[in-house]
């Protein structure tokens, strides 16, 4: 609302600028993601368009470099359902927040959150299966990692 661009400034160094919507669908590192609220990481391999993980190969969306990288996921982002690029996930625990379900999962070891519409039940370890579009699959250089 204040600005039509933005920098964002983290260790005494400007880590990415631009337009405000860049800084959640396509952050330069896992620094500037988690700045802006990014729960999700998964560590894997880009190569031909593909993203191999324990999550299985995913389809991206954006062109990357081949080589290692890390997968960014916003917790919005992620879908409940089969589909493309979809993979199986068991819930931990929901919370109802009014306007939404924040919910903790993990798939192959990997901790996930998203969220979903408060319509819906989610008990613990119930198995589901999760997709990401690709167009909110972006991957930063595994370089940047902190887990």
């Amino acid at each position: 609302m204040l600005a039509d661009r933005i920098a964002l400034m983290l260790q005494g160094r400007i880590q990415q600028d631009g337009l405000p919507q860049d800084f959640y669908e396509r952050p330069v590192t896992q620094a500037v993601a988690r700045f802006f609220g990014t729960k999700n990481f998964v560590p894997g391999t880009v190569r031909d368009r593909g993203f191999e993980s324990v999550l299985g190969t995913l389809e991206l969306g954006h062109d990357h470099p081949d080589g290692e990288g890390l997968l960014v996921i916003r917790q919005e982002a992620i879908e409940v359902g089969p589909g493309e690029n979809s993979f199986q996930a068991t819930v931990e625990r929901a919370m109802y927040l009014g306007t939404h379900v924040r919910v903790w999962a993990h798939a192959a070891d990997v901790p996930l959150q998203f969220t979903a519409p408060p319509g819906v039940r989610y008990d613990s370890d119930q198995a589901i299966t999760l997709r990401l579009p690709k167009e909110q699959a972006w991957v930063v250089p595994a370089e940047d990692r902190i887990l």
